[in-house]
């Protein structure tokens, strides 16, 4: 299991990531595109996969920052999101966008 804090954009249904080139995410996704991503209110569950940016035709942010130098673009495609619950552990409610698979 691997924790980091990255830069994200959500653009539709899909969230965009910005991964260093040197970190070791980009080696244990080319073997398991399994993500979770966390949030101060939700948990997201979903298959993450490595894109090349200059062959998309995105309106990213994520894509004109400093932090975009250096690092890979990675889209995750969510399965499952869990809403937190505000207080205590849990959560209030179970989305799923796909099949788990």
């Amino acid at each position: 299991m691997q924790v980091s804090e990255v830069p994200c954009e959500a653009l539709g249904l899909h969230l965009y990531v910005l991964l260093p080139r040197t970190s070791d995410h980009l080696f244990n996704l080319g073997h398991d595109p399994s993500v979770t991503l966390l949030a101060a209110g939700w948990v997201l569950k979903g298959k993450a996969r490595l894109l090349l940016p200059d062959t998309l035709n995105l309106e990213l942010g994520l894509l004109h920052t400093a932090e975009e130098e250096g690092c890979v673009l990675g889209q995750v495609d969510p399965c499952r999101v869990h809403i937190r619950k505000e207080q205590g552990w849990g959560f209030v409610e179970t989305i799923d966008l796909n099949p788990l698979g």
